[in-house]
């Protein structure tokens, strides 16, 4: 499996979180979804 990891900056802020907050709930779903895939190691 590969594991997929938050990048956070020196004080502790995520990018991610504030760009993903920002999305409707059918974006977040597909977001969601697609990092659970990579992390089972599905690329495509």
């Amino acid at each position: 499996m590969t594991e997929v990891r938050e990048y956070l900056h020196a004080q502790g802020n995520s990018p991610y979180a504030k760009w993903f907050d920002r999305l409707n709930v059918a974006a977040a779903v597909k977001v969601v979804t697609a990092v659970h895939r990579m992390e089972q190691g599905n690329f495509v």
